[in-house]
């Protein structure tokens, strides 16, 4: 335990530095604030602006938005509530936790905290927003004026602009798609485990949580041969004409009924411990059938024995501890009730010398006894310690794993789509995301605008329009006929292959025009003269 100097030194050391680092987080929160909501920051643009480029990263960078604006608040949090226990335990001149050294507590702290932030994820996001900034600027700022106006722009930008947001975002939706197809794929192997299937492992590796470890510790009191002896000695007269030896007889006796007291009490406490430990292993094997049921139904038959066979090893190395704990918490108690029966048989061998030391008796000395009532005490104390301290472990459970967690920035970008587990959903985005891709790569070429400064005979409104019906209807008709039966795109199963309907949808978007008119040509055939279709033709084409 720390006093005087040292432990003010520690005390005022870990606070100071508390202190600093809840400075730095308001400091950092309030740039944080300027630099969303301040006019000078991020190359001068609108609010709307700035928040519109943070909601477009965002949903692919969600553990960064997390990093950025919670995580320092909840660190503050930490060492505000810290730095308030350490003044408690200062001022109240109480050590709360002994032989602690705060300041490198508090160091390890902010190291966890520091190691928690993925620092590249972080640099990338804010380079992305970044950038989004500048395009914004480039494409809507009017130098002359010194607004933002979409109006004065030339027309071939504003298609080439909406362009390329329908092209990024159909990229980003087939990069997802693409990824999320082999993961699912992995959905057609079932898994036997099922939530009872841990019920075998908890019988295998569960202790007894019978009272039989509480039995061989009780029984009859060491002391108690020791005790009659001492109280037969206290009725001599030799012993009762000596009132040293009279008092370290009464002090014995009343140590030993403290030491029985503590042993009953300790015992009791190992039948609230084992008895805690019966329920909260209970708790945690409610806790783990219930995870195995939601991971069952929520990821793919390997990763659910992947997960099965962390949750094995962790509950299996949650009860080996504990079962060390608990031969290690007996050997310790042996080793104290050894040391309680040796300080009874040394005061009654002491006591029992000094009653027959026929020149001690004579000469009326004084006799302190000291046979380490202390040391036991702090043995006790220490036992006692340590068996509150003891937390189990059953907190700390594998919790069932999020898909693409492990995968870095691509799994954050494709979470969103792997979460619903459904292969049909994959296979409607990414349809959706093809259709959209085809149809602004067709209006693109069709536009002309890969020439600088080309006339657009549509509005862009048009377009926008033209892109969505071209895309959407690609994909459900597509998706819609493929669930009918086409064989041409089944893969001898009752999945249709993705790749192909992927690519059908592309080639369906970008050459949605030709098919309309085909399939026009088609119905129409036997309705019209073939020289009427023919002039229909010439007129399209003219147009």
């Amino acid at each position: 335990m720390k006093e005087g100097h040292a432990l003010l030194t520690d005390m005022i050391l870990s606070s100071a530095i508390s202190l600093l680092a809840i400075i730095v987080i308001i400091a950092y929160y309030r740039q944080l604030f300027r630099t969303f909501f301040a006019k000078d920051n991020w190359y001068g643009n609108p609010f709307y602006i700035r928040i519109t480029s943070l909601a477009i990263v965002a949903p692919v960078f969600k553990s960064v938005l997390f990093q950025f604006v919670l995580a320092p608040l909840l660190f503050a949090i930490k060492l505000g509530a810290y730095l308030a226990g350490v003044l408690r335990e200062y001022l109240s001149g109480i050590t709360i936790s002994p032989g602690q050294d705060h300041v490198n507590e508090l160091l390890s702290q902010l190291n966890d905290f520091f190691s928690s932030l993925d620092i590249f994820k972080m640099i990338l996001a804010v380079a992305i927003v970044a950038l989004l900034n500048l395009a914004a600027k480039k494409s809507f700022h009017d130098e002359r004026s010194g607004k933002y106006d979409a109006s004065n722009m030339p027309e071939y930008y504003k298609h080439l602009v909406v362009l390329l947001f329908f092209i990024g975002s159909s990229l980003y939706i087939i990069f997802t798609a693409l990824v999320a197809l082999p993961y699912l794929d992995k959905n057609k192997y079932v898994s036997d485990i099922s939530p009872n299937t841990f019920d075998s492992l908890y019988q295998n590796t569960a202790l007894p949580d019978n009272i039989t470890e509480i039995k061989s510790l009780s029984g009859d009191s060491l002391l108690a041969p020791y005790k009659r002896d001492l109280k037969d000695l206290s009725g001599q007269d030799v012993v009762q004409g000596n009132p040293s030896l009279s008092d370290a007889i009464t002090h014995s006796l009343s140590f030993m009924d403290y030491l029985d007291k503590t042993r009953n009490d300790f015992i009791r406490m190992y039948a609230d411990y084992i008895k805690a430990y019966s329920e909260k292993k209970q708790e945690a094997l409610n806790n783990i059938k219930a995870d195995l049921a939601t991971a069952k139904a929520s990821i793919n038959g390997y990763l659910l024995e992947s997960y099965f066979n962390s949750l094995q090893s962790w509950y299996s190395a949650t009860i080996n501890r504990n079962a060390d704990f608990r031969k290690y918490i007996s050997g310790r108690y042996k080793d104290y009730e050894q040391a309680v029966e040796t300080y009874g048989r040394t005061a009654l061998s002491d006591i029992r010398t000094k009653s027959r030391d026929t020149f001690f008796l004579k000469s009326g000395g004084s006799y302190t006894p000291n046979y380490g009532d202390n040391e036991l005490i702090s043995m006790y104390n220490d036992l006692v310690s340590q068996l509150q301290m003891q937390n189990y472990g059953f907190y700390s459970r594998p919790l069932p794993p999020s898909p693409g967690k492990d995968w870095g920035i691509i799994g954050d970008a494709s979470a969103w789509l792997l979460k619903p587990n459904s292969v049909d959903v994959v296979l409607i985005i990414g349809m959706f995301g093809f259709g959209i891709f085809g149809a602004a790569i067709s209006s693109f070429i069709r536009n002309k605008l890969f020439i600088a400064g080309s006339d657009v005979t549509i509005s862009v409104r048009e377009n926008v329009i033209l892109i969505l019906i071209r895309g959407l209807s690609a994909a459900i008709i597509v998706f819609l006929t493929t669930k009918g039966g086409i064989a041409l795109v089944n893969n001898g199963s009752n999945d249709p292959n993705a790749y192909i309907l992927f690519f059908s949808c592309l080639v369906g978007a970008v050459f949605s025009e030709e098919i309309w008119d085909w399939a026009k040509k088609l119905l129409l055939k036997d309705q019209y003269p073939k020289t009427s279709l023919s002039q229909t033709d010439k007129t399209t084409d003219q147009k």
